[in-house]
């Protein structure tokens, strides 16, 4: 059964099966005795939850990237420092996709879909995290280069965000499209490839680069952020399909 197949027939099914409609839900849960904590205790809950070696993946990518822009040569025409650079951006998107990943790898979205939020939330608060740390790296990047790239901090975060948005959207599409266990491999194909692209670049003359350009490359940075918030969102509402334990909601 194929991605469209399988909705279609969810959606027939819940056309046949309609939910009668609950009464005096709230007065009977309000009784319910169950630890209540904040949504923002449980948002920083889920930091723990993310795994060390996901933190330390980051940060040796951040280092590398740091040496790079030490030891490469900026130039207005080629930029192949900068390219070179970005090179290494995809790999913080497929670290990502594997955190994202590992609980339907490893069997574990029917405990999380009995948590007290939906996991469709318990995914959102996880994206959020990763994507703020990921953030914090190409910004913090960008601060360190910017004295070599005409146009300052805004320039090269757009020439960091790019690549790292454009991988983060072919991410998504493969998240939502593929099985769990088989994804990893095709975000980490994904992520080869764009990275590849970007190292045969830095060893030409790449005109994309030039100043006059700058504001396509403004253009396109926007179009991905909004694709991909538009796709996260439609897999968060796929997620939110699954129904979770009433007993534990509030």
């Amino acid at each position: 059964m194929n991605f469209k197949e399988k909705k279609q027939l969810i959606s027939e099914l819940k056309k046949a099966y309609v939910q009668p409609k609950t009464r005096q839900k709230e007065a009977f849960l309000s009784k319910l005795s169950y630890p209540k904590s904040t949504f923002s205790q449980f948002a920083f809950d889920q930091l723990a939850f993310i795994r060390r070696r996901t933190w330390l993946i980051s940060i040796a990518l951040f280092v590398t990237m740091e040496l790079l822009m030490k030891y490469n040569d900026f130039t207005e025409m080629q930029f192949a420092g900068i390219i070179t650079v970005s090179a290494f951006v995809p790999m913080l998107t497929l670290v990502s996709a594997m955190e994202l990943l590992r609980s339907k790898r490893y069997g574990m979205g029917e405990i999380e879909m009995s948590t007290r939020f939906s996991l469709g939330t318990l995914m959102l608060v996880k994206m959020s995290w990763l994507g703020i740390s990921n953030l914090v790296v190409l910004m913090t990047s960008a601060l360190f280069m910017m004295d070599k790239v005409e146009g300052g901090f805004v320039r090269t975060g757009i020439y960091l965000l790019v690549p790292y948005l454009f991988t983060c959207n072919l991410s998504l599409w493969l998240i939502k499209k593929t099985k769990a266990r088989e994804c990893i491999y095709y975000c980490a194909t994904a992520s080869g490839t764009v990275s590849l692209i970007l190292l045969v670049l830095s060893k030409n003359r790449v005109l994309l680069y030039e100043s006059r350009f700058t504001l396509a490359w403004a253009f396109i940075c926007i179009f991905l952020f909004v694709l991909m918030l538009v796709e996260s969102i439609r897999i968060i509402r796929n997620m939110e399909e699954n129904k979770w334990n009433s007993l534990l909601i509030e």
